[in-house]
């Protein structure tokens, strides 16, 4: 009994450390951040979900059956350290990318946080990477530099919304984020079209910052990469979020790169 006790804690921990992410939770009516995992039902909300009263909840008759069957995918991999299940990662991966399915942004987050987390413990389980929210600016994956193309995108255009107007406008980035998944090569070039006119309404200094960081990303590409116009894995996600994380709170930027309109 001693030895099953410190083997159940010991995956519950495994768990928890392999499925480490930036989480979003409400808290006595606030929004916070935790590192971490959320729970079974929380996840059975965030994946499976209506937006209801501003918040992603299960609704209905199918409330308790969704909770049910992810507790029967996902409790083995929590307590007896099994596999994830590659099509619950798929829901995840799916869902986070289609933004525009939700109308409130921090819904969408709490998405792809849940997606971060399985994505990176399936990572783990298959290929034994460690994947850490912290930026990787040497990654030379494929999947991992479109999407950190896409999360510098998403923020130039973001930076020259007007918050008081624009608070529930999607980028471009976003609004084309599930066909990129399925055709980055092809898609990158309609985005990049479109980013000229926003990378013009910034001062010089930020226009340089940002025009820097996407040279510094295409570098790391090869041709035979770049042309690639298959479709992206969820790595890709992984990346948006550290590449849109370092670009929001990263203390290395110059005063005016990438900081305007946060």
């Amino acid at each position: 009994k001693t030895l099953d006790t410190i083997r159940y804690l010991d995956n519950i921990k495994k768990w928890h450390e392999q499925c480490g992410w930036i989480q979003w939770k409400y808290k006595d009516g606030q929004r916070k951040s935790y590192y971490g995992v959320p729970g079974v039902w929380d996840i059975a909300n965030i994946l499976y979900g209506e937006e209801s009263k501003g918040k992603l909840e299960l609704i209905g008759e199918n409330e308790k059956r969704f909770y049910a069957e992810l507790c029967h995918r996902l409790l083995p991999c929590i307590w007896d350290g099994k596999d994830m299940p590659y099509d619950l990662v798929m829901t995840a991966v799916n869902r986070a990318s289609m933004p525009q399915r939700y109308k409130e942004w921090y819904n969408w987050e709490c998405v792809l946080s849940v997606a971060c987390s399985f994505v990176k413990k399936q990572r783990y389980e298959k290929k034994k990477e460690e994947w850490d929210v912290a930026l990787d600016r040497d990654c030379d994956i494929r999947d991992y530099l479109y999407g950190r193309l896409l999360a510098v995108a998403d923020k130039i255009e973001y930076n020259t919304f007007d918050k008081n107007n624009d608070s529930s406008r999607l980028t471009n980035a976003k609004r084309y984020m599930s066909t990129f998944s399925q055709r980055p090569f092809e898609t990158w070039k309609l985005i990049e079209e479109n980013l000229q006119p926003y990378l013009n309404k910034l001062s010089i200094a930020t226009r340089q910052y940002y025009e820097n960081e996407l040279d510094s990303i295409l570098r790391l590409f090869t041709v035979e990469k770049f042309s690639d116009n298959s479709k992206l894995d969820g790595l890709y996600l992984l990346a948006f979020h550290s590449q849109s994380y370092e670009l929001k709170y990263s203390k290395n930027r110059t005063s005016s790169g990438g900081a305007e309109n946060e």
